[in-house]
């Protein structure tokens, strides 16, 4: 749609935008020869046309990451072998995969839920493992558990601007430094849900909501 004159300048059936990158729109195309599938697209956001195709999946899940990159949880084959994928938004290239980790039935489970931290990392955890990754090149960065320091992988509620929030296995809420996976404060006031540059939203034991400064 023309956002000067409401026009609408071009439609699609079968097809669900997920996040724009300049003048390209990359979402999930639903009409591939197989009905099973589906298949990541890319067009352009001014003439609908199609820039790019990525080979169909079984199931594939946008991440909000640098937009420098798209990123994809993606399952391909009947095992349900997991991936995460780093493309080039601008041609569809392939940047990295990075194979979930390994189930005690062999095969990979889902990444479950990614955070970006706005900056420079994304954070996925899966399995009880939790891995920080350059958000722009997929790079590893670090990974919890960590017997060797005994430290255990938090749970992740929400990341903003370098931080990733969460608590530890004794509900104890804990900030951790996003790109190093190191901890930042053992004295976080609250589990936060949602954090802007002005507060931290949590929730209390008794269920009233809580809103902490946010110093960084």
């Amino acid at each position: 749609m023309d956002p000067a004159t409401g026009k609408t300048l071009w439609t699609r059936k079968a097809y669900s935008g997920a996040s724009v990158h300049g003048d390209t729109l990359v979402g999930v195309d639903y009409t591939t020869a197989e009905s099973y599938k589906v298949q990541a697209l890319a067009l352009d956001v001014v003439t609908g046309q199609q820039k790019w195709i990525v080979q169909s999946s079984r199931s594939l899940a946008f991440v909000s990451a640098d937009p420098a990159l798209v990123v994809i949880k993606q399952k391909n084959n009947e095992h349900g072998d997991s991936f995460l994928v780093f493309l080039d938004p601008a041609t569809g290239a392939e940047k990295a995969r990075l194979a979930g980790p390994q189930s005690v039935f062999g095969s990979s489970p889902d990444y479950g839920d990614c955070f970006y931290d706005e900056q420079s990392a994304l954070i996925c955890g899966s399995d009880g493992v939790l891995t920080g990754y350059d958000a722009a090149t997929g790079q590893k960065l670090w990974s919890l558990p960590d017997k060797a320091t005994n430290r255990v992988a938090p749970d992740v509620t929400v990341a903003w601007h370098g931080l990733l929030y969460g608590d530890t296995q004794g509900g104890k809420p804990i900030a951790l430094d996003a790109k190093t996976g190191k901890d930042v404060s053992t004295e976080v006031g609250v589990t936060p849900w949602w954090v802007s540059k002005y507060a931290a939203i949590g929730v209390s034991d008794s269920g009233e909501p809580m809103a902490y400064p946010v110093t960084k």
